[in-house]
């Protein structure tokens, strides 16, 4: 019976490979950006364009960690350059959701979603590192959100985000066992699946620590893995 179940849930795995959404990144110009006077550099809205052409006016209010970023450089406009945006790809009554990248190093991002209902914009911080994909759940109730940081040019490390889209807030484990995916970047997670709203599948480098050698030496060689199942709670 354990065998069979291993089987089963790789094959759903297998499956949900072909569901991620990647990212279709647009940049910040200065043309998409709003000042309350041509004499000053504070920015006080940002125009976000979609893959259709519509565009969103977004204040700089909405995104306060953005904000107080910006407060605290010498050249907001400079580092507005290197501030991206992704429209996602969410199914939604209404809503829009935006993926909105800055202070960016080495392919690694301050990542904040942003809610867009009509005139009502809304926003919450949702990681740190290379937004590789995102997952959303069969009702379309919750999205997972998965992060990487790249080690050494060999070693990848992962950890997921789980948001519940209408309270805009994150969701966590409440197993300890599991609980460490949703933190730092630790292990590499080769996939992840949704099973239903509440739960789902990840399948994980199969190694006894996540040591940098270890996960080297597994990088490099048959990158055996194993599934773990996670339950969410409200936080």
């Amino acid at each position: 019976m354990k065998k069979l179940i291993v089987i089963l849930l790789s094959l759903f795995l297998t499956a949900c490979q072909q569901q991620k959404t990647n990212l279709l990144t647009s940049q910040i110009d200065s043309s998409t950006i709003e000042h309350p006077t041509e004499t000053t550099n504070k920015i006080v809205s940002l125009h976000l364009i979609d893959s259709n052409g519509q565009k969103y006016i977004v204040p700089i209010h909405s995104i306060p960690e953005f904000e107080q970023y910006l407060s605290e450089i010498e050249d907001p406009l400079l580092e507005l350059e290197r501030t991206s945006y992704n429209f996602l790809n969410i199914e939604s009554e209404s809503e829009k959701y935006v993926a909105f990248q800055y202070s960016c190093g080495n392919k690694l991002c301050s990542t904040i979603l942003i809610k867009i209902v009509e005139s009502d914009i809304t926003s919450f911080p949702i990681g740190y590192g290379i937004l590789m994909d995102y997952k959303q759940s069969p009702s379309n109730k919750n999205v997972i959100f998965r992060f990487g940081v790249n080690e050494g040019g060999g070693v990848l490390r992962n950890n997921l985000v789980v948001i519940d889209l209408k309270m805009l807030k994150p969701l966590s484990s409440p197993s300890v066992d599991t609980e460490q995916y949703f933190n730092d970047p630790q292990w590499p997670i080769t996939e992840y699946g949704w099973i239903n709203d509440e739960e789902f599948m990840i399948q994980i480098a199969d190694i006894e620590n996540s040591d940098y050698e270890t996960l080297l030496k597994w990088s490099e060689g048959e990158r055996s893995t194993k599934e773990v199942l996670i339950s969410l709670k409200n936080n």
